[in-house]
């Protein structure tokens, strides 16, 4: 799994960890007891997510290849699916934070790696 940030809008750097294989994908958050304060896992090549074997609920956001975010879901509790046909990336973070970091339908997203910083 890889550090680094994530920038919405061209606003602040946000920490994030970005998945590099089909097995980092598969597990995700699973298992994990939260999701630390702030954090936002970055899945690539993704259009649904579970939340099987998860302890608490989080929010996701689905966006295309431009960055531009195309769906959300807020809240989603442990054992539950989301499907966003199209869907280049998936963004997870602890419930009600997408609020927080200013993330809403049609906001750009992009990847900011350590080394540019």
């Amino acid at each position: 799994m890889r550090r680094g940030y994530i920038r919405v809008d061209g606003g602040d750097l946000q920490r994030a960890c970005r998945t590099e294989t089909l097995s980092e994908r598969l597990l995700g958050l699973m298992g994990t007891h939260e999701l630390p304060y702030g954090d936002v896992m970055w899945l690539d090549h993704c259009d649904s997510i579970h939340t099987a074997f998860m302890r608490y609920p989080i929010d996701i956001c689905f966006s295309g290849r431009d960055g531009l975010v195309t769906g959300m879901s807020h809240g989603v509790a442990p054992w539950r699916m989301r499907l966003h046909l199209g869907a280049a990336f998936v963004l997870e973070t602890r419930a009600g934070w997408l609020d927080k970091l200013g993330i809403k339908k049609k906001s750009r997203i992009e990847w900011v790696n350590n080394e540019s910083l």
